[in-house]
């Protein structure tokens, strides 16, 4: 399944740059059917530009796997393939709104640091590298029956909730929490 990014751009004229494009909107089409995001274009320009707005489109035909069409006023519509930094980026982020959403679980994330061994401080993140919580106590490392080096390590998430897992060491910058359920003295 491929995945193509909408774009719908703004022609701005400017003195002494030329022509510049903002972008006022983006929209994901996944499709294994190179027809989709063409037809997802066509809703677009008619939904921008009007009733038969299509008819007065311009096709850019200089790319490979973009469609590309100019209407009359100079706004650009384009649908071109996700790259590998965009889609990364665009799981990462969606990946930490469901981490802040939804109820804590099980997971498995990278010390953001470099290194291996997990100090106090330190950020615990996706493997893009945005941020999940924060280590609040890392005990000594210590060495399993497998024979590889592990750490205890306590997070405090972007979620408010407390995580309590393994950091292995030996491994790279893995680390495994799950949630700790804490009680709250006081409490009737």
């Amino acid at each position: 399944m491929k995945t193509y990014v909408l774009t719908v751009r703004e022609q701005h004229e400017s003195m002494s740059l030329g022509l510049k494009l903002k972008t006022y909107r983006e929209e994901v089409v996944e499709s294994d059917d190179r027809r989709q995001p063409l037809q997802r274009i066509i809703e677009v320009v008619d939904e921008i530009g009007g009733p038969y707005a299509w008819n007065r489109c311009v096709r850019d035909r200089r790319r490979k796997n973009v469609f590309r069409y100019v209407l009359p006023d100079g706004r650009v519509v384009e649908a071109r393939e996700e790259t590998v930094d965009q889609r990364t980026s665009r799981l990462g982020r969606e990946e930490v709104e469901r981490f802040k959403r939804e109820a804590p679980r099980p997971l498995v994330a990278h010390l953001l640091h470099g290194g291996t061994r997990a100090w106090a401080g330190d950020k615990v993140g996706t493997a893009a590298g945005d941020k999940l919580g924060v280590v609040t106590t890392a005990r000594e490392p210590w060495r399993s029956n497998m024979g590889d080096v592990r750490q205890s390590v306590r997070v405090l998430g972007i979620n408010g909730a407390v995580y309590g897992g393994t950091a292995y060491v030996s491994a790279g910058d893995l680390v495994r929490l799950r949630p700790i359920k804490t009680t709250t003295k006081g409490a009737s």
